[in-house]
């Protein structure tokens, strides 16, 4: 009866640290919005080429690319700003997204969202 007594309190220990142990607080995910900490536009009126760059602080959030829309009252255009160093985007992975594209824009103001 001992015997038992004395194996049962040799496993006690070991048992009440793995539960004990194991007992972790799961942190759900911050609302952190993303944020645009610039933006440039620029229309190249000889050539008809348009540069769109901006620099975005994500929170913890990995960004494949950015859609810029820009309208008029007859016009409107998309476009996908990417930061994978290509079509006009000069250095990767960096959160400043960009894109070079030729585009004949018509004299008009513009709404960029």
């Amino acid at each position: 009866m001992y015997q038992n007594a004395f194996l049962l309190i040799q496993l006690f220990f070991p048992v009440l640290l793995l539960i004990t142990s194991c007992v972790v607080d799961i942190e759900g995910p911050t609302d952190k919005s993303l944020s645009i900490e610039w933006l440039t536009i620029d229309y190249n009126q000889t050539e008809n080429k348009l540069f769109i760059h901006l620099e975005i602080k994500p929170g913890n959030e990995m960004i494949d690319s950015v859609t810029v829309e820009i309208s008029s009252k007859n016009y409107d255009l998309t476009f996908v700003l990417n930061d994978d160093g290509n079509t006009g985007d000069i250095i990767a992975h960096n959160n400043i997204y960009s894109v070079i594209t030729e585009v004949d824009l018509p004299f008009e103001d513009y709404q960029c969202n």
